[in-house]
């Protein structure tokens, strides 16, 4: 158990690193978001990356890795970081993970109310743009029939 190592380890560090426990069985949102797929996972955030420790579990092991055995590590990007579309992707994943099918009904009836508005939207749209296209051809033809009837005039003048 980790619990009473991790304890000493935010006593040891406290002031230079925050130590801190997330239940994912209880924050499933958080545990996909850092990537967790087993308990317990250590990970440090630390200047926009996040790091994962692989080593023995022991204080001393941790409190240096804390510290700064986690420079010599690539690290990950800080997952509300990444682009809009990964976050949404982890939601998405979340919610079915724990919704199922329910949620998938549910995003499929709002699609379909969805889809309904913008077929109406769109009929609305060509409705009027029908309307404007009759309007404009009815000024044309009004504004031909007096020209051809000024050029009328003009040409009787004429003779």
């Amino acid at each position: 158990m980790i619990a009473p190592t991790w304890e000493s380890l935010a006593k040891k560090v406290q002031g230079q690193v925050n130590v801190g426990k997330v239940d994912c069985t209880e924050s499933q949102y958080l545990s996909n978001m850092f990537d967790v797929r087993g308990f317990p996972t250590l990970k440090l955030i630390s200047n926009g990356r996040v790091y994962g420790f692989s080593g023995r579990r022991s204080l001393e092991n941790l409190e240096p890795w804390a510290l700064q055995g986690h420079q010599g590590q690539e690290g990950d990007m800080y997952p509300f970081d990444r682009p809009l579309y990964h976050r949404v992707s982890i939601s998405v994943a979340t919610l079915l993970a724990k919704y199922g099918l329910q949620i998938i009904a549910v995003a499929l009836i709002a699609v379909g109310a969805l889809v309904c508005h913008m077929e109406r939207q769109q009929s609305q749209r060509l409705r009027l743009h029908e309307d404007q296209l009759k309007e404009l051809a009815q000024r044309r033809a009004a504004e031909t029939e007096g020209s051809e009837a000024h050029e009328e005039v003009t040409s009787k003048k004429d003779d």
